[in-house]
């Protein structure tokens, strides 16, 4: 009777958004793989980056966009025929940006029908964390909750960074998502510690939620 919210397509070393067809097609065979995994385990989501971030060392080629589409349009045909829907997230390179992914949705209207992955830390990372929220508006479907100092990739548990969660919670709602906000923290660390203290997060987001009527966790 398991059934996951979402699953995330192997990242690194792959690039869907590679203009290296052998590199692209290696990538789209590890997603393909992630869809099979319905068959056994059903879920609603497939999150998938496109592209490399910047602070990795892309090779030549890795973010392109034309190669994007054509990835997305594959994965999208297998994942139909799982009942999964997909969402690219929003990750640090100008291709994976709130408004470079919109407009990429936006401009393929007759494309197959692909939502966005809110990642809270990559955002705020990527400069105005609410402006983004606004951006993707109404393509919000799943989300990472995350935290960070605005820097670093840390993944930490939600209120150790300076993300203002009150501020993007008001944020969240005013797009219209009430969907799950599923947190994506680092596996650093006493692996106990690091649940209790996501645990404690969660409860303090929920008492955050209550103050301002916003829409509770699932």
């Amino acid at each position: 009777g398991l059934r996951l919210h979402s699953m995330h397509a192997p990242i690194v070393a792959y690039s869907l958004a590679s203009g290296d067809e052998a590199r692209r097609r290696a990538a789209l065979a590890e997603t393909r793989a992630t869809l099979d995994i319905a068959h056994r385990i059903p879920y609603s989501y497939l999150v998938v980056h496109l592209g490399v971030p910047d602070a990795e060392a892309a090779m030549p080629g890795d973010n392109r966009p034309d190669a994007a589409r054509r990835s997305l349009e594959d994965i999208a045909s297998l994942a139909q025929a799982v009942n999964v829907r997909v969402a690219v997230e929003i990750i640090p390179n100008g291709l994976s940006s709130a408004s470079g992914l919109c407009a990429m949705l936006e401009e393929d209207r007759d494309g197959p029908d692909i939502g966005i992955c809110l990642d809270y830390g990559h955002a705020h990372m990527m400069g105005d964390l609410g402006e983004a929220i606004e951006v993707i508006g109404g393509h919000v479907w799943t989300t990472h909750v995350h935290d960070n100092d605005g820097r670093q990739d840390a993944h930490g548990v939600r209120f150790t960074g300076r993300i203002d969660w009150a501020a993007a919670m008001v944020e969240t709602q005013k797009v219209g998502y009430e969907g799950v906000l599923m947190f994506e923290v680092a596996d650093s660390g006493d692996a106990a510690d690091v649940l209790a203290r996501t645990a404690r997060a969660r409860e303090r987001l929920a008492r955050l939620l209550v103050t301002f009527s916003l829409p509770g966790l699932d």
